[in-house]
């Protein structure tokens, strides 16, 4: 929760001006991965050890594309 809520305040900074534009890739892959990351928390009672920890690895691996955006 503690690192959604610092994310978001890091995106509303950007979007101020306070911050520069730069960190503007890497809050949205932070931020991205944290929301898959919440999802695959909850689904992790529904699948195997096995699958929860493959997800995991991805949630944290597909948002990096978004740092260049």
């Amino acid at each position: 929760m503690i690192a959604l809520c610092f994310t978001l305040a890091l995106l509303w900074m950007i979007e101020l001006g306070t911050l520069e534009h730069a960190l503007l890739g890497p809050a949205r892959a932070a931020l991205g991965g944290l929301v898959l990351h919440a999802l695959v928390q909850r689904a992790g009672k529904r699948v195997s050890v096995e699958a929860h920890r493959v997800l995991s690895d991805l949630a944290l691996i597909v948002p990096l594309p978004l740092v260049w955006l």
